[in-house]
């Protein structure tokens, strides 16, 4: 808000004479003007004005380097727009453009002690030039566009920015908004709202501040440079605004499952950009990508050292106990960080079409139903998440994932929350949102429900007696199964990602009525400011081998039904209790229980050896 105040035709005459060093001016008339401080002109001295009295005002001498000097009765004195009146309202820049303008004035035969000051009337700047107010020829700008945001699609950019507000003084308005163009090139900004394409001309305020312009018909891998041009109704157009985006290509992988086809793998066939695709494989100790190494988000999920709420440097995806560039990391005692999995954005959604249950990922938000649940926290989406390399370890402190070291058990799902975020700031246990993001890619890369089929047992042999350590699969590729019980599995670069030891996972509850509370913040044993999702189908504590799940885009693989069986439908074990918080995987023993799509539940105050938990951050 300025701080000078000011008043149209604000004119009167001094009733006494002054000298050049007082700070007080007796006038005729002092109700024509402003509320204090605000500035007045007599003759070709400028004064500003911080106290009325009756009809004397006080004030300061020779402002804006004009000279103090004295002023005979009856001189005329006049609140004016002066230039420190204009500089209280716009930046140096645009002043320097009116007084172009005023020059161009004096250039026409308007001699400099001619001029007496500048007003505001009507909506127009005036000059005085000693016997009448005339005109300023042009106008004001009305500013910059704000919040210009452009974000790149496939052959498409949309366009984001809040278009300026009028220019006013004491309810006169100087500069009017008429509208904003935007005007786009390639290999360079447009210099002038001449140069270039124009893409929108908008005169409605804010029209495109929410929802924005789409800019179609565009070339992928091609930069597009953009620039906003706000101009009034006197055609005056102010600085620009500038942004560039790159289109790119987006891709939708899925599958469609036929839900009355028991057989894990038969039941699914590829859609969209995945028809055709050779699914992944493994269980025989040596892995095949099948379609899927040079495709999204797979060709960019990188194993990491992560210190302090960042990547400190990047592993060797093939020997965790080397850097990217070959030099050994420290991926044992901690000092440089934890070992973690790098995951973009990906957006997902469930669908269902008669018995066909549609999955689908993307790597961008095709529409307001595809979802990036793993990676928002809160209502804030974050363009990477990492989730733990390992099982959790509990150093005394805080919830580690390092190699060589045996996993923690035997611990609530509080206190394992706690030794997380003991790590900082986003830092938690594994939440329900990333491990449902895992499972969708296990899902939709292996083409089928049974991952202990197609991928590996894991550590889950029944003559197993305990967890194991970890940093076994350090050599062994960003995926590794075998059909041995006692190999740890590897998925994503995630070791055990099921078996060895079961973990808990935070953001849900089943509450008494075993209906489904979710959340993505703010995790706690109660559910509290969690979302409900409404009824499990369950009335009573009670397991199985899932045969149906939930299946929505926000309730994921949450089990709905258990009548399959250790090689029907998703070939895994579940369990909803009342008051129960779920665990994910099967641990050392479990045999045919574990696997990708195994969910027990417990208790906020059970405990186990058999039950750990791992490290995520969002």
């Amino acid at each position: 808000m300025a701080r000078l105040n000011a008043a149209n035709n604000a004119i009167t005459t001094i009733s006494e004479a002054m000298d050049a060093t007082q700070t007080t001016v007796n006038v005729v008339d002092p109700s024509l003007f402003p509320s204090p401080p605000f500035r007045v002109t007599i003759e070709d001295e400028i004064m500003e004005v911080s106290n009325v009295n009756s009809t004397t005002l006080t004030v300061t001498r020779g402002m804006e380097d004009t000279a103090s000097t004295s002023h005979d009765n009856g001189t005329e004195i006049s609140n004016n727009f002066t230039a420190g009146t204009q500089n209280e309202l716009v930046s140096q820049s645009e002043f320097d453009t009116h007084v172009q303008e005023f020059n161009e004035h004096k250039a026409n035969e308007v001699s400099q002690a001619e001029v007496h000051g500048l007003r505001a009337t009507n909506g127009k700047l005036e000059y005085y030039d000693g016997t009448e107010w005339k005109t300023v020829s042009g106008g004001l700008p009305v500013g910059n566009v704000t919040n210009f945001d452009v974000q790149a699609g496939n052959t498409e950019v949309t366009l984001m920015w809040q278009d300026p507000t009028d220019v006013t003084l004491d309810g006169a308005t100087l500069a009017e908004w008429k509208g904003t163009k935007i005007l786009r090139k390639t290999g360079s900004y447009p210099v002038d709202e001449n140069d270039g394409v124009l893409v929108v001309d908008s005169s409605v305020r804010d029209q495109y501040a929410t929802d924005g312009f789409v800019d179609t018909g565009l070339t992928n891998d091609t930069t597009y440079y953009y620039s906003a041009f706000p101009y009034t109704t006197e055609d005056v157009y102010d600085k620009k605004s500038d942004a560039q985006a790159t289109p790119q290509p987006y891709h939708i992988y899925g599958v469609a499952i036929d839900t009355t086809n028991s057989n894990p793998e038969t039941a699914v066939t590829y859609t969209d950009d995945a028809t055709g695709f050779t699914p992944a494989s493994g269980n025989d100790g040596a892995f095949s990508y099948g379609s899927w190494q040079d495709k999204f988000p797979f060709n960019q999920i990188k194993p990491c050292v992560f210190l302090n709420g960042a990547v400190n440097y990047y592993l060797d995806p093939n020997d965790y106990s080397l850097k990217e560039d070959g030099t050994t990391a420290d991926i044992t005692s901690g000092a440089d960080g934890d070992v973690m999995i790098e995951f973009p954005k990906i957006w997902w959604k469930f669908e269902r079409s008669g018995d066909f249950l549609y999955i689908r990922y993307a790597d961008a938000q095709i529409d307001s139903s595809y979802l990036s649940l793993a990676h928002t926290r809160g209502t804030t989406e974050k363009d990477k998440i990492y989730v733990a390399a390992y099982l959790g370890y509990d150093d005394g402190t805080s919830l580690r994932s390092l190699s060589g070291q045996t996993p923690t058990a035997s611990e609530t799902i509080g206190s394992f929350r706690n030794k997380a975020q003991a790590n900082g700031t986003g830092y938690e246990q594994m939440p329900f949102y990333p491990l449902t993001m895992l499972q969708i890619l296990a899902l939709i890369m292996f083409k089928n429900r049974d991952l202990q089929t197609a991928l590996g047992e894991g550590y889950t042999d029944s003559n197993n007696s305990s967890s194991t350590t970890t940093g076994a699969t350090d050599t062994k590729g960003m995926f590794y199964g075998s059909t041995l019980g006692t190999e740890q599995v590897k998925f994503c670069g995630i070791e055990d990602f099921y078996g060895n030891l079961r973990y808990w996972i935070d953001g849900v509850l089943y509450d008494t009525n075993y209906d489904m509370l979710i959340g993505n913040d703010g995790y706690n044993d109660a559910g509290d400011g969690y979302t409900n999702y409404g009824a499990t189908g369950w009335n009573t504590d009670e397991g199985g081998y899932v045969d149906t799940i939930q299946g929505s885009t926000e309730t994921g693989f949450i089990p709905a039904s258990i009548n399959g069986s250790e090689t029907t439908y998703y070939a895994d074990y579940g369990y909803i209790g009342s008051d129960r918080l779920p665990y994910f995987g099967g641990n050392w023993d479990t045999g045919s229980d574990a696997g990708a799509f195994h969910l027990y539940s417990g208790a906020a105050s059970g405990s186990g050896s058999s039950l750990g938990a791992r490290a995520c951050f969002v």
